[in-house]
């Protein structure tokens, strides 16, 4: 009877030392912060098999794993006293806490929290609206600072109002023109000579991060007083000339009205008298001819 209790006692006092020993873990230590991770390390437990590392952006702290769990857990079994939490958001506080297992594979509570914060990432430039051109009766240009989301399902809503008269222009097509432009069609045409105020409800960049409405996606423009839509398709159908090569091409460029003037002219110069050296000689012969004969007729008479 005496065996049989000692060993009761023994086994008791075993499990309430290893229990008990799991349950005393120190909160981990930061031994090193990035923009996107944690490497943390912790104390060894004595009789633990191994550990596993749970983190989230709330405390848990007080907490047993059945009321409360953190957002976030790595999927390894860790069997050192050190860790790397990885794929986190740049200058945030992240809870971590740690967990024992013992030799029989039981979990412990946790351990008291540690508070981290990663470290600020290389600044980026948010998306931002850069220009407004109005190319056309019924259409204008968005030019933005950076790549455009160009999924077939890319969220692009707009907002344009006339500001005199608050009338909302409904959109006909938005089409992506590059990788940082949009041109946007309307409806109908705009007003000359009017004012519109422009709001980028939702548009998305390459990396998927949303533009911020009201800051960098509020704009405004106006209409010139004409709109020279025949002349605009003018300038945009004439041909690209190389300065270099123009007076290579002046003959091929030779319009087909200027051309035909051009052989009219020739053709009433054909008809011209023509002139050279050998007309000279034959107008000098008749005048000497001319002379003696003149001077014949002169002697004929005086002897008569």
């Amino acid at each position: 009877m005496k065996k049989l209790l000692f060993f009761v006692l023994f086994f008791l006092l075993s499990f309430s030392q290893v229990a008990f020993a799991l349950s005393l873990i120190s909160a981990p230590e930061l031994k090193e912060a990035k923009s996107d991770s944690l490497e943390i390390v912790w104390e060894k437990v004595d009789n633990s098999m191994g550990y596993y590392v749970y983190y989230g952006k709330e405390s848990v702290e007080g907490k047993t794993k059945e009321e409360k769990a953190y957002q976030s857990q790595l999927s390894e079994f860790i069997e050192s006293t050190g860790a790397t939490i990885t794929d986190l958001e740049a200058n945030t506080q992240y809870y971590v806490a740690i967990t024992a297992v013992d030799e029989n594979g039981e979990e412990g509570p946790y351990s008291k929290e540690g508070i981290f914060t990663t470290e600020k990432g290389a600044s980026q430039t948010s998306l931002g609206l850069s220009k407004v051109d109005v190319i056309g009766e019924n259409q204008i240009k968005l030019s933005f600072n950076g790549e455009l989301d160009n999924s077939s399902d890319a969220s692009r809503e707009f907002r344009i109002i006339e500001e005199s008269t608050k009338k909302e222009l409904k959109l006909k097509t938005i089409d992506l023109v590059g990788t940082k432009n949009l041109l946007l069609t309307f409806d109908e045409n705009l007003n000359v000579s009017t004012k519109y105020k422009l709001t980028i409800l939702s548009l998305l960049d390459k990396d998927g991060k949303n533009i911020e409405q009201g800051i960098d996606g509020l704009s405004s423009f106006s209409t010139p007083s004409s709109f020279s839509a025949e002349e605009e398709n003018l300038n945009s159908a004439l041909p690209i000339v190389n300065i270099s090569d123009s007076g290579k091409n002046a003959g091929e460029n030779i319009s087909q009205g200027d051309e035909e003037t051009t052989l009219n002219a020739a053709s009433e110069t054909d008809n011209l008298p023509k002139t050279g050296p050998e007309h000279f000689v034959l107008f000098i012969f008749a005048l000497i001819v001319g002379f003696f004969v003149y001077q014949y007729q002169k002697k004929k008479i005086e002897n008569s």
